[in-house]
């Protein structure tokens, strides 16, 4: 049961990461200026910490309440993330991605943060900013990382086509694994 519970909450996160990257794509085509800009990054940050929380979980060998206060633990950081994950999984991410995500925050996703972290002392728009938000190669590039990444951790959870009759659906077990998941914290 504890495996089953595992898998189905990194699903919730594997979905939850595949719509920050949908929104970053919706969003991309209206990004003017430095705010919006800032937030096609968060998106990509959320994404990011969604994928890495589930495959948290699918590495898990600890009940669903265990293994959620060890990701809950870790937050937005995404190296401390990074340092739940099994060595394989982790050389796995700097394999593919290849941005060094940790340079920033998702509290940047607010237009103050965002004039703060990307503005030089002397006010002015400056490398930061430049080579990162404001160039949409850059952008794209860290999305196409991030969705490569997502894509392993989609392999880690094979999907199951088969059909089920509706009788063969143990009610009592899935009753069970709801309360499990809505009384985790």
């Amino acid at each position: 049961m504890k495996n089953c519970i595992n898998k189905e909450i990194a699903q919730y996160f594997i979905t939850d990461s595949i719509d920050f990257l949908n929104r970053f794509k919706i969003f991309e085509k209206h990004s003017t200026h430095i705010g919006s800009r800032s937030k096609l990054l968060t998106e990509l940050l959320f994404s990011t910490e969604c994928i890495l929380k589930a495959l948290i979980f699918i590495e898990s060998d600890l009940d669903e309440k265990q293994t959620y206060r060890k990701a809950r633990k870790a937050g937005h950081n995404i190296n401390k993330l990074i340092n739940k994950l099994k060595p394989e999984s982790q050389n796995k991410f700097k394999t593919l991605i290849k941005t060094d995500l940790s340079k920033f925050a998702v509290y940047n996703r607010y237009q103050l943060e965002s004039e703060i972290d990307f503005r030089e002392e002397s006010g002015v728009l400056g490398k930061k900013y430049y080579n990162t938000i404001a160039n949409f190669n850059w952008l794209n590039r860290v999305y196409e990382e991030i969705e490569k990444f997502v894509k392993y951790v989609q392999n880690k959870i094979p999907i199951n086509l088969e059909p089920i009759n509706f009788s063969d659906i143990n009610i009592d077990l899935e009753q069970e694994k709801h309360y499990r998941i809505i009384n985790i914290r």
